[in-house]
């Protein structure tokens, strides 16, 4: 059974699918979003951080980012050993997939946030320690320069003339 719709004289159930239409298109219009932040806290603050080799800022600090997983987190201070972790953000159940799409369409913002606290170490300036870390670094760079192939000067020019002709 229809019932008219007395302003327009128009069968209601033309109308409901035009309005589930219109309602579903402003609220992927006018949705919201969702914003993923990462707060970066340290022990003392003021150091710099890194993620993913990118610079962020120096703590305290937020940072957003696009995607959950495991980030490589590097931070240094003046005075304290460098600290290199991997630190996961992990989605909260709201923004799993499937509740996202209620979450991105929402008309207003919603915000995500993972803590992060790291403490850093005093360096320590005794000889011992400073030769220990030198002969670490030492070896390090032998494992590098036997793993990288050398390449004669021969070879080298040969790549430069080849890249050359093929700009041409």
């Amino acid at each position: 059974m229809d019932f008219f719709c007395p302003r327009f004289q128009v069968p209601f159930g033309l109308l409901r699918p035009a309005l589930t239409v219109a309602i579903l298109g402003s609220a992927l219009t006018f949705g919201g979003c969702v914003r993923r932040v990462v707060e970066i806290t340290s022990e003392p603050s003021g150091a710099t951080v890194w993620l993913n080799d990118r610079e962020v800022g120096s703590t305290p600090c937020d940072v957003e980012i696009l995607h959950y997983g495991v980030y490589d987190v590097r931070v240094t201070k003046v005075g304290y050993e460098p600290l290199s972790v991997g630190k996961r953000a992990t989605a909260p159940a709201w923004d799993l997939p499937g509740p996202d799409l209620v979450a991105e369409i929402l008309p207003f913002e919603v915000t995500s946030r993972t803590q992060w606290h790291l403490a850093l170490v005093v360096e320590d300036m005794s000889v011992d320690s400073v030769i220990e870390r030198a002969v670490v670094m030492r070896d390090q760079m032998v494992v590098v320069e036997q793993t990288t192939p050398v390449k004669s000067q021969n070879t080298m020019s040969e790549d430069l003339a080849a890249e050359v002709e093929r700009a041409n």
